[in-house]
């Protein structure tokens, strides 16, 4: 059992972000105690060509939309720096976060439901909120490391990502969000309870020895998150790869069975954006 702390996977974390968002629907409101409730999605960004873009699992905007058709009214877009940057700004007690304009109906390319196994989605971030994340040293996964086809040199996996069960919410104070960074191994096939799927997912068993926080917990908040390959804990990350987006969680506390996760393999889906990009910017440039 390894257990890897924050300075030593730095490089990894200046990668993955929070996306926060609250509901203004009146009800949501007065639950909260005349607060809007806020939630998160975690999520990780890759540069393509000059731009950003936010990735994520595509059934969260599945599961936003079906929120929106039943009343929730979604406002306050925002990434917040606590990955990156755990403590509070400078005479504040808030730490900093970057609104973004962002319309979840419109604004997102994603799949789910509709090209079942494949959970993919993205968004481009906008010139200030890029701006505000580089200040706190955000970093884009570049090209160089998303894009090579050497993934088996780097078969220790480590998942990204904000759990539910890791956010404290104190009445009338700002929320304390801490990210578990977990090692997990791949399985050949998924455990009992996966449902299959028209395009195979792949899957991975969690260990919750690899973290310091007290396991083993549940894993929902997580989706979205990044897997990244290194090459050994025991050496210092100098070189990496990025290998899947986690998409579900098959949730118990029995082994074999249990604490297993569907993740969708990164590159396809980025290599699409790109080409997308590269198609549109063709369009832009001749009409």
């Amino acid at each position: 059992m390894i257990e890897l702390g924050e300075e030593y996977l730095r490089p990894l974390h200046r990668h993955f972000i929070n996306i926060t968002y609250r509901d203004h629907r009146s009800g949501a409101v007065q639950d909260n105690g005349g607060t809007p409730p806020m939630y998160h999605f975690s999520a990780f960004v890759v540069q393509i060509n000059d731009d950003w873009l936010a990735i994520t699992a595509g059934h969260i905007f599945s599961h936003l939309k079906k929120a929106i058709a039943h009343g929730a009214v979604l406002k306050d877009w925002a990434i917040d720096d606590s990955t990156v940057n755990p403590d509070p700004h400078p005479n504040t007690n808030m730490k900093v976060v970057y609104n973004i304009a962002f319309d979840p109906d419109k604004d997102v390319f994603y799949f789910d439901d509709d090209v079942e196994g494949m959970d993919y989605a993205a968004f481009k971030l906008d010139y200030l909120a890029v701006q505000a994340m580089q200040k706190e040293g955000i970093r884009a996964i570049p090209e160089n490391v998303w894009n090579k086809s050497d993934l088996q040199d780097f078969p220790y996996w480590l998942l990204v990502g904000t759990p539910e069960e890791l956010i404290e919410s104190p009445h009338g104070q700002p929320q304390v969000k801490r990210h578990a960074t977990l090692h997990v191994s791949p399985r050949s096939g998924p455990a009992p309870g996966f449902a299959p799927t028209r395009y195979p997912r792949h899957y991975a068993e969690v260990d919750f020895g690899s973290t310091d926080h007290d396991g083993p917990f549940n894993l929902v908040g997580m989706s979205g998150g990044p897997i990244f390959g290194i090459k050994s804990p025991l050496e210092k990350i100098e070189d990496y790869r990025l290998i899947g987006i986690q998409s579900a969680q098959q949730w118990e506390h029995v082994k074999p069975t249990g604490n297993v996760i569907a993740f969708c393999a990164a590159q396809p889906f980025i290599k699409t954006l790109k080409e997308t990009w590269l198609n549109r910017q063709a369009e832009a440039d001749h009409p």
